[in-house]
């Protein structure tokens, strides 16, 4: 066995060089003659002398001297898995470890943190994010973030409108960008990072799709009209879309998901209780609006 080269890629995946990255680490890689690239791992003293211990006694069981590729725990490594999970949930380890051990096979802790690879630590990083991103409960955590897409049509994305919604009872900060490529702008989306960095937001609901054409309803073209420089958006956004009695669009019906998902459970309980008590949906939209509408003055919010 060779030391791999300090200026070769690390063998982690990281892309890095291994003078960059595991070298700088108790993670130490060997070549062998083949070229193969093995892992090497000092073993502690316990390890060290139950293995000897296990290598003396396993040509008794069986009945032959040792071969090459010989188990030191044959009949074990199909079971070892669950039983080690069945005794961290005895133990009461948090799931999202849990988790990432069933995922990666990795045990990480202050201990062994030195020993663990970048690229494997943040496999089973991400591995414990998914679980509690899954799992855990999620009420509002104010400030919200939500990032809208708008363009001519359902792929072509020229403006995106980023808010922030610092509390229930507050107005939407937001921001405006608009250009050709102002999806995949990296500039742009700096831009969107820094707002709402600048405002600590934590959570953040995104559409995939565009909700709308990019001109603004009641500026560039009368409410309840159709925008006439967006055919392909006619009957299908904004007050037109209510007099249409056409049904969300995509991009909106997915955002109002991701909203309802993330809503504190005791308030999506209230949601429901509403909804049983509604007839039709007018009756709902005006029971959840508080006052009067904004734009028309009326009651009933859903006339206008």
């Amino acid at each position: 066995m060779q030391p791999i080269g300090r200026n070769e890629k690390c063998p982690c995946g990281s892309g890095k060089k291994y003078k960059q990255c595991c070298l700088k680490k108790d993670v130490n890689f060997v070549e062998d003659e083949a070229g193969t690239i093995r892992r090497s791992i000092p073993m502690s003293e316990e390890v060290d002398e139950l293995l000897r211990n296990r290598i003396d006694e396993l040509p008794d069981e069986l009945g032959r001297e040792l071969r090459p590729n010989d188990l030191l725990f044959p009949g074990h490594s199909e079971h070892t898995e669950h039983f080690m999970v069945e005794a961290m949930k005895a133990a009461g380890v948090d799931p999202a470890l849990i988790h990432a051990f069933e995922e990666t096979g990795l045990l990480i802790s202050e201990e062994n943190r030195d020993q663990i690879s970048d690229q494997d630590f943040a496999e089973w990083e991400a591995a414990v994010q998914s679980y509690r991103s899954k799992h855990s409960p999620s009420p509002w955590n104010f400030p919200i973030g939500t990032v809208a897409l708008y363009g001519p049509d359902e792929k072509t994305t020229t403006k995106i409108v980023a808010s922030v919604i610092q509390s229930e009872d507050s107005e939407p900060i937001m921001e405006r960008f608009v250009g050709i490529n102002v999806k995949d702008d990296p500039a742009v989306i700096a831009k969107i990072t820094a707002f709402f960095d600048e405002h600590n937001v934590t959570r953040v609901a995104a559409t995939d799709e565009n909700m709308g054409c990019p001109h603004e309803e009641g500026e560039e073209f009368p409410i309840g009209e159709d925008c006439p420089f967006c055919p392909f958006w006619k009957g299908k956004q904004g007050s037109a879309a209510a007099m249409h009695d056409q049904e969300p669009i995509p991009g909106e019906a997915q955002m109002m998901m991701q909203l309802m998902q993330n809503m504190n459970p005791d308030g999506f309980e209230e949601i429901v209780n509403l909804l049983e008590q509604c007839d039709d949906e007018d009756e709902f939209v005006n029971m959840i609006m508080l006052g009067r509408c904004s734009n028309c003055d009326s009651e009933s919010t859903r006339d206008c």
